[in-house]
């Protein structure tokens, strides 16, 4: 795969309006000239990521996160550059123009990518028509149907069967061309233990696309189908390169937009949950890989969202699971609410045996999940002594301390203070330890995290930075240098490097845009806190100046080093006349400087 050309990034990126691309992948609010929301690359409760439309860039004052139509793609999408751009043709549908060469690494990281994608296409394509067509299918669909599935739907849920078979999927997939480490990479096969021999890790099981945002199928959860069978009653594909089961929520790609509508996600366990819901009108339902809320998966339906009424089985465990769900939805600022399930029972059942309305009024008497909790905790003990009443106290705090809406946990405060017959005081105690728990537990990690280098610019750095980043002029004088000849660190040192041989010319956003979308991250935060300069015409001179002046400081500075070495005793012939020739070259040099006139520290 060949270097796609300048001319058709261009267009590509001209083709793509960042106001639109976004919106596509969580709602924007329009404020003023520019669109803000939740960010959504850190936690925050009130939107600090606006876009900008006239200047075709996004910047998130609460974390600094910041770029183009491009870079957002690939920040958001965790893409390589070319597939980011790749993306966004597919998403046009600009033609990509490609001329010799390659991205290497990262370009092999998203031929990979395509590879796999196309894999899992195929995958789900010959899945599903084995649940049409073929008879050893047939429990497959008889199960369906008893669960009020109907062909239709399996149609558009792209619903599949895996055949009982230890290769049938692997020799399909060989035949069409991809390699048995391919298919291994994507979670589609297993190697035997102590060989190299592989075979399909799903078999005689109703197989379920799992997509992403896009409505890729870059997964798959596979349901047995015999109910004496001593095995688990679901497997899902393993961690990839393309899936990340605490990062994904099924059926994300079809319900997003009905949950921006409502406010608010139904939060079902499991996949016919969630479809018969969808195909029963009630469309703005969502279900993670598992029982339980991840702090990404919570991260990712704040920005649809801003209440989640959970729907899990109204025993025991399904208490449990919404327990484990509450510190990633309460950290997010989601409002919680719980559906009391009728006992037995499920959003599927539900909606089957007694209709959608019957599930409809459930949503509608959701109660608020401390109210739920207190409710439940009162009709188990309904003596309820002070000692339980101080232990669901206690485990209520901990919930609430989670909280970083201060109006909002003090209507709890009240509310509970009251219920419980506790004093308020007491509650704000056990928060604040919550708190305090959660907080060193938090700089305990940070702790244990590499740091990112970050760098660190000198006055006169910044203001080479400016000119260089304002004026192609200055890029071409920069060619000349010998950016050896002034200490920098390793990052500023690269990042001249990549300025100097940088093409944008001067007003030309797309040009730009590439070249920003090309850089590291510690790289871009420092662009980020540089002003371009307003007069152009001044900035080879202000550069000039600004070099001039740097090279006169370390001249200076080295001439201070000998001067201090002279004097120390016992100092060899050799060693006095190395010093004196070292004094006169930097004596020399720094006299050989032009008088530099000052403009940069003016400016």
């Amino acid at each position: 795969m060949g270097r796609i050309t300048p001319e058709s990034i261009e267009q590509i990126a001209a083709a793509n309006d960042i106001v639109d691309v976004i919106n596509g992948y969580f709602p924007l609010k329009r404020a003023g000239t520019s669109w803000k929301a939740l960010c959504p690359f850190h936690k925050e409760k009130s939107p600090s990521f606006t876009v900008n439309p006239l200047r075709q860039n996004y910047h998130c004052f609460g974390c600094g996160a910041h770029g183009t139509v491009i870079g957002f793609v690939m920040q958001y999408e965790n893409l390589d550059y070319p597939s980011a751009i790749r993306r966004l043709a597919q998403r046009s549908g600009t033609p990509i123009m490609e001329e010799a060469g390659s991205y290497a690494e990262s370009d092999q990281r998203g031929e990979e990518k395509k590879r796999l994608l196309a894999l899992h296409n195929e995958a789900t394509e010959w899945l599903h028509q084995n649940l049409m067509k073929k008879p050893s299918a047939q429990t497959a669909r008889e199960y369906l149907k008893s669960r009020g599935i109907t062909r239709e739907v399996a149609v558009r849920w792209k619903l599949g069967y895996a055949a009982d078979s230890w290769n049938e999927l692997l020799t399909y997939l060989i035949d069409r061309g991809f390699q048995p480490e391919e298919i291994e990479k994507a979670g589609l096969a297993v190697r035997k233990e102590n060989s190299q021999d592989l075979y399909d890790r799903f078999r005689d099981r109703l197989m379920f696309p799992i997509s992403n945002e896009m409505g890729e199928v870059i997964a798959f959860s596979g349901r047995v189908l015999d109910p004496e069978a001593k095995t688990a009653k679901y497997v899902n594909s393993p961690e990839t390169p393309l899936f990340s089961k605490g990062r994904v929520l099924f059926g994300l790609d079809k319900t997003k937009r009905p949950i921006i509508e409502k406010h608010t996600a139904i939060v079902c366990e499991g996949q016919l949950d969630l479809i018969t819901c969808y195909e029963a009108g009630v469309q703005n339902v969502i279900a993670p890989q598992g029982t339980a809320f991840t702090d990404q998966q919570a991260r990712v339906l704040r920005r649809f969202a801003e209440t989640v009424v959970l729907c899990f089985d109204a025993d025991t465990a399904g208490m449990a699971a919404v327990e484990r769900s509450l510190p990633a939805l309460f950290s997010v600022g989601l409002e919680v609410r719980v559906v009391v399930m009728p006992k037995g029972e499920d959003p599927d059942s539900t909606i089957r045996k007694q209709g959608v309305e019957a599930f409809q009024k459930l949503i509608e008497g959701a109660r608020d999940f401390f109210d739920h909790a207190i409710q439940q905790a009162f009709e188990a003990d309904t003596d309820m002594s002070p000692r339980s009443r101080a232990a669901i106290g206690k485990r209520l705090a901990s919930f609430l301390g989670q909280m970083d809406d201060i109006a909002l946990r003090d209507a709890h405060v009240q509310s509970l203070s009251s219920r419980l017959q506790l004093s308020p005081t007491v509650l704000i105690d056990l928060i604040n330890s919550t708190r305090r728990n959660r907080a060193e537990k938090q700089e305990d990690h940070e702790e244990a995290q590499p740091q990112r280098e970050t760098i660190e610019l000198s006055s006169g750095e910044t203001i080479l930075l400016r000119a260089a980043l304002s004026s192609e002029e200055v890029r071409q004088w920069m060619k000349e240098l010998d950016l050896s000849q002034i200490s920098h660190s390793a990052g500023v040192q690269n990042l001249y490097e990549k300025l100097r041989g940088a093409d944008f010319p001067d007003d030309d956003p797309q040009a730009f845009s590439r070249f920003l979308a090309s850089l590291p991250p510690e790289n871009l935060e420092v662009i980020n806190g540089v002003t371009f300069l307003t007069d152009r015409s001044r900035a080879l001179l202000m550069a000039k100046d600004c070099w001039n002046g740097m090279l006169a400081e370390r001249y200076k500075a080295r001439l201070e080093h000998c001067r201090q070495q002279f004097k120390k005793p016992g100092l060899t012939t050799e060693e006095i006349t190395e010093i004196q020739k070292e004094t006169l070259d930097l004596t020399r040099r720094l006299k050989d400087i032009p008088r530099f006139s000052r403009w940069a520290s003016a400016s």
